[in-house]
């Protein structure tokens, strides 16, 4: 089985169905804290920290992102989640962006 890396408490049934299905999972939250299970890893980070984010998930098959920091500090916490430089490769990839709530999908207008 390959890494799953969680980030943020919010993500803690996702690690406990993952670690269940026998997946190796690497939980991270700022406390540290979360299920004692024999394939969950914890770790103490700040996922606002993207260069500690990024020590902790190499080596990991996916990231999942259930961090959740107060939407009104989100300009100034919330790193970029991919270079400036990146472009879509797929025209639906293009059109399609993601909301901030797992449960809903926006559709982008622009060109």
């Amino acid at each position: 089985m390959s890494l799953k890396v969680i980030a943020g408490a919010t993500g803690v049934p996702a690690a406990l169905l993952l670690a269940e299905a026998g997946e190796q999972v690497r939980l991270v939250s700022r406390p540290g804290s979360g299920p004692d299970h024999p394939n969950i890893e914890l770790v103490r980070a700040d996922a606002t920290d993207t260069a500690l984010l990024a020590e902790v998930a190499r080596g990991a098959a996916t990231l999942y992102n259930c961090a959740m920091p107060p939407y009104d500090q989100w300009p100034t916490l919330w790193p970029r989640s991919r270079p400036r430089s990146w472009r879509p490769q797929s025209r639906q990839a293009r059109t399609t962006s993601w909301s901030a709530t797992p449960t809903a999908t926006a559709r982008s207008t622009a060109p």
